[in-house]
């Protein structure tokens, strides 16, 4: 592991992507707040904010970048958290270089989450057993629709080069479960873990996987869910969140020391 950067910032941030030069961020706000937002900041300068995007009378849950169709996807609870309560919205820039915000998708069931593949698709689970998995490319069209059984919810969605499809779940004994599937469902591989709150993403060019929790570490997997040895400790920080950036080949995280500092902290893992 090559630690590249590192920045403290005031605010623990609830999740974070990279698209471009620049980065955005979910901050924690208390539920009762009115208004939450996204900042944008030049991903060389987190001592400033270069934008703040208003989500009005929503409640942000996570997003994540395609660099394919150059936008960030933001998924929303609103505010009165019924049984469809999740809604998608889309983040662009104009002509003028200014954000735009557009609704993208509603009526999301309860525990949606989504993914951006690597072609562009954006990936979208809600409600439970079975999963409701529905894939859609950047004109809105859907061009995957599945149902998945045998789990409460669906984390996230992972895609390999080979095409095949690693999805991150989680059962009813409460493992969070990583299992690959070739496009005509078969079973390829599988890697079960007893934490819950874990996050998963690609992590290199090789395919590696980089899990983790904020209580129990960090655990990298290779192309194939095999664990593999991680010298974490030169990192000295639990990582709240972290995405990985395709174009530099770099992890960025964010994270808190044990005086509970918040850093956004980028690094990039040695290789093979």
């Amino acid at each position: 592991m090559e630690i590249l950067h590192q920045s403290r910032i005031q605010r623990f941030s609830r999740d974070l992507t990279t698209l471009k030069e620049e980065m955005f961020i979910l901050f924690y706000e208390s539920y009762d707040e009115s208004e939450h937002s996204v900042c944008v900041y030049d991903r060389n300068n987190l001592a400033e904010v270069k934008d703040v995007i208003a989500l009005p009378g929503k409640y942000p849950l996570t997003l994540d970048a395609c660099n394919v169709s150059n936008c960030v996807y933001v998924l929303c609870y609103h505010e009165d958290l019924n049984e469809n309560s999740g809604s998608i919205f889309r983040i662009k820039k104009d002509e003028e270089h200014g954000f735009n915000i557009l609704p993208w998708m509603s009526d999301l069931r309860k525990t949606p989450f989504i993914s951006v593949l690597p072609n562009g698709i954006l990936s979208v689970t809600h409600g439970r057993n079975p999963v409701a998995l529905r894939n859609y490319d950047a004109k809105g069209s859907l061009v995957l629709s599945a149902d998945i059984h045998g789990f409460r919810l669906v984390k996230r969605v992972m895609q390999k080069s080979n095409r095949n499809l690693i999805i991150a779940a989680m059962n009813d004994r409460l493992d969070t479960v990583l299992t690959e599937i070739d496009l005509d469902g078969k079973l390829k591989g599988q890697h079960i873990s007893s934490h819950l709150r874990m996050s998963m993403h690609f992590a290199d060019a090789y395919g590696r996987i980089l899990v983790t929790d904020p209580t129990d570490g960090i655990q990298l997997l290779d192309s194939e869910l095999n664990r593999l040895d991680l010298d974490s400790q030169q990192l000295g920080q639990r990582i709240l969140k972290s995405t990985y950036n395709t174009e530099r080949n770099v992890v960025v995280c964010s994270c808190v020391d044990y005086s509970n500092a918040s850093f956004i902290t980028t690094f990039r893992l040695t290789e093979v």
